[in-house]
């Protein structure tokens, strides 16, 4: 009686399409294998290596992202090492728009008028497309079959920090999953 069951089941499955299995490609390689399969990179990628530059609402959105995508995945251990060594690249973050970033940002960390402060204007027209382009290229490289948020989402991520990091686990889970399921 089981068996008929699980054989009813199949075919509904086939029916409605509901694939068992990602249709991932199988060819896929890992730019970073295994990757970081530990969150305790997290802290030293966004806040003692690159907090000096980083956008304070960047770096929390960031590390939240970080502790939070699976370390059982090589997927999400693969796009951790991908985006370290993307910040650490001296071709996209030159030491010259690293050094522009800090000194933005202490200006406006010093400045009572923040809203008419030219850092919010460079994180949006100079940092934003950065990231965004980061994770695009880390979801290709560590064999992702979805992609990140939508772009304009990544605007709030560089510049409003989240209210916890649930919110931003379930903000990848909604808006950006690497995979059909799950994450």
């Amino acid at each position: 009686m089981i068996c008929c069951g699980v054989a009813k089941l199949l075919v509904l499955i086939t029916f409605l399409g509901i694939e068992l299995v990602s249709s991932m490609d199988t060819t896929c390689k890992y730019k970073f294998y295994p990757g970081y399969t530990n969150t305790t990179v997290c802290d030293h990628i966004y806040e003692e290596e690159n907090g000096w530059w980083l956008p304070e609402a960047y770096i929390y959105n960031a590390k939240c992202a970080c502790l939070t995508i699976p370390t059982d995945s090589d997927s999400a251990n693969c796009i951790r090492e991908f985006l370290h060594r993307r910040l650490l690249d001296p071709q996209i973050y030159t030491e010259e728009f690293k050094l522009k970033m800090a000194g933005l940002k202490r200006h406006y960390l010093r400045d009572s008028d923040k809203l008419s402060d030219p850092y919010h204007r460079f994180i949006l027209d100079k940092f934003t497309p950065l990231i965004y382009q980061d994770h695009f290229d880390a979801y290709k490289q560590c064999c992702c079959t979805g992609t990140p948020a939508f772009y304009d989402s990544w605007k709030a991520v560089a510049t409003i920090k989240s209210p916890n990091c649930l919110t931003v686990k379930y903000s990848i889970i909604i808006f950006g999953k690497c995979k059909g399921s799950g994450w």
